[in-house]
């Protein structure tokens, strides 16, 4: 059995990023038929002033920022399949958050 390739693309909302994943679906044929795409999307760390939650309780806080942060990985990466699907490339997805 051959030995399966991965490929992975950091892609964030910048289009610096996207045309990486551009290049790397237009590429992808140099490395063989054996090859994985991962379109990877790292959150950034929250950072907030505790002094700013305008009466907003910690865990609402929180989870508004977790919510929110969830809701523009989806976006981004919603980008990221459209383009692999527009290439017939079939690519998984990974998330990660910078805090954990």
């Amino acid at each position: 059995m051959a030995e399966v390739k991965k490929i992975m693309v950091a892609v964030d909302d910048s289009e610096c990023s996207h045309y990486a994943l551009q290049w790397a679906l237009s590429n992808l044929h140099l490395y063989g038929s054996d090859v994985s795409l991962v379109v990877f999307h790292a959150q950034p760390l929250a950072v907030f002033n505790g002094a700013a939650t305008m009466g907003v309780t910690y865990s609402e806080l929180i989870e508004t920022i977790v919510n929110q942060q969830r809701q523009v990985s989806e976006a981004i990466l919603a980008r990221a399949k459209e383009m692999c699907a527009q290439k017939k490339c079939d690519c998984r997805d990974c998330v990660r958050n910078r805090g954990s």
